[in-house]
């Protein structure tokens, strides 16, 4: 194999890094596929780097392969070529693959894995918890076993299925990882390389790993480009595949575009700042429930394309969801009784109790849905002010509780139901980060430790449903979003979604001629 002969263009992070002499022979059957996105950068492409949202570890995967994956029926193998579990000792083997190569020739091994989650211990991912790994013991050259300090149910999607490996040769001395932008730290053992990447133009170049272990790639040159106008690019051939406004979804059908759409994954939430009256009380929180026309936001706000919140969170599409939860009506008047009940009374429209009148501000990402939310408040007395922000900015204020209201939007809702403890207790702007309720706290420590299907779900539904009656946030809505395409690649929607539950159809698998079990 060819050796990644790579030189780094010392422009900086902030203008862009580019690699040149990144020759490749490959016999791929597409010459360049251009995906559009309308934010752009999403971080350099390594697992400490990208930023911590489904594009960008999608951008990571093309680079680092993970012991196994997932295709539209489930999990297929990946750099394990098959595994298994011991229930008695607690521990997964992992069988791996003798034919691969890093991007830089050298030969991959079980040594590599073993660093990797040594390494994550000491250095955590974002992206993957590692705290049930009790231990990870090298059997042989091709053959691992991960020890857990106790049964650990979303194991294999939400670590095995997660995590990238890494080549110990090149991070074994890497000290701080998220200052580590060399040429070496984008060599993996995944379909394709980095050649370029400019985080000013929101830009990201790959080229094709000509001998990957999992198939042919199909495509030669693959381009993330940022773009503001993606029907209108789509339809000038300057893009081959881009997420478009759902109301764009019938012209470009007409014009002979292939259009996708998946489940529900993913949810847009009304956040609040818990450590602030009036919201610390359940009460309030259930009088804006009440106060919020959530068919009207879909109806009015997304034009119908969607499906109203489930306030137990996870998406009704999902084999996990609750079948029975406390419910919301819209009912504006039951919303100003649950005000009044709490002491409020109204002077000049607005409720007043004492000095504290209930006016917010709301942070956004758009003012469509805001505007709605205002209006449906403010038939109950109380005032909103919207403030729109950039998804970065919106973040970082969730993330230092410098709010009042928030809309804030994430997937994962397909995959694991993990993901409730992650959106309950983690501390990320994504989650509510609540832990005033020991007995969600309980059952959410005990979810994760069954490892029986049937039996984890009448735990998961319970925490459902204490999650709804708590009203933790209000799920306002899943969007339904669409993917328009030329047809050059069959893109497919993942089996739960990729990885811990991204819920796009640009999973790597449809690039290559594939070769998994």
């Amino acid at each position: 194999m060819k050796k990644l002969l790579l030189v780094i263009l010392l422009l900086s992070l902030v203008v862009g890094i580019g690699f040149f002499n990144l020759s490749n022979n490959s016999e791929a059957e597409v010459e360049v596929l251009k995906i559009g996105d309308q934010r752009g950068d999403w971080g350099y492409p390594t697992p400490h780097r990208h930023y911590l949202r489904g594009p960008g570890y999608l951008r990571m995967s093309l680079i680092f392969d993970t012991l196994i994956w997932k295709d539209e029926s489930g999990f297929v193998s990946a750099l394990a070529e098959d595994w298994s579990y011991e229930e008695e000792e607690n521990y997964f083997t992992f069988n791996l693959r003798r034919d691969v190569n890093w991007h830089d020739g050298t030969e991959f091994t079980g040594q590599d894995v073993v660093f990797t989650f040594n390494y994550l211990q000491e250095n955590p991912y974002g992206w993957a918890n590692l705290n049930a790994v009790e231990k990870v013991e090298l059997i042989d050259d091709y053959q691992v076993r991960v020890y857990l300090s106790q049964p650990y149910a979303p194991f294999l999607e939400r670590v095995a299925g997660v995590v990238p490996i890494l080549p110990e040769h090149i991070w074994a001395e890497i000290e701080k990882p998220r200052e580590f932008t060399a040429t070496e730290a984008v060599v993996g053992t995944g379909p394709y390389q980095l050649a370029e990447y400019n985080r000013t133009q929101g830009s990201y170049f790959y080229q094709a790993n000509e001998d990957y272990y999992g198939g042919d790639p199909i495509v030669e040159e693959l381009i993330f480009v940022k773009t503001n106008s993606p029907e209108v690019e789509l339809q000038r051939g300057e893009l081959n595949i881009v997420e478009v406004m759902p109301e764009a979804v019938e012209s470009l059908a007409e014009a002979g575009f292939e259009l996708m759409t998946g489940n529900h994954f993913w949810a847009n939430k009304l956040m609040f700042n818990q450590h602030q009256e009036p919201f610390d009380q359940r009460k309030f929180r259930q009088a804006l429930a009440h106060a919020i026309n959530r068919e009207e936001l879909v109806e009015r706000g997304l034009r119908g394309y969607g499906v109203e919140g489930s306030q137990g969170l996870i998406s009704p599409d999902s084999k996990w969801a609750a079948k029975e939860l406390p419910e919301y009506d819209y009912n504006p008047q039951k919303s100003r009784n649950l005000i009044e009940e709490l002491g409020y009374s109204k002077e000049d429209g607005v409720y007043t109790k004492g000095d504290q009148s209930l006016e917010f501000t709301l942070l956004t990402q758009e003012d469509r849905i805001s505007e709605i939310i205002k209006q449906n408040l403010k038939q109950v007395g109380i005032e909103v002010e919207i403030r729109v922000l950039d998804e970065a900015s919106l973040d970082t204020k969730i993330d230092n509780w410098n709010f009042d209201l928030a809309i804030s939007g994430h997937g994962g809702l397909g995959g694991d139901p993990m993901v409730l403890n992650q959106m309950i207790l983690d501390d990320d702007p994504k989650s509510v980060r609540f832990k005033e309720n020991q007995q969600l706290i309980d059952q959410l420590e005990k979810q994760l430790t069954i490892m029986e299907q049937d039996r984890r779900l009448e735990v998961v539904e319970d925490i459902q449903g204490i999650y709804a009656e708590e009203l933790l946030a209000i799920t306002l809505y899943y969007p339904e979003e669409y993917w328009a395409s030329d047809g050059t690649i069959p893109w497919f929607y993942t089996a739960g979604g990729i990885a811990i539950g991204i819920p796009h159809p640009l999973n790597k698998l449809a690039l290559i001629e594939r070769d998994f079990d």
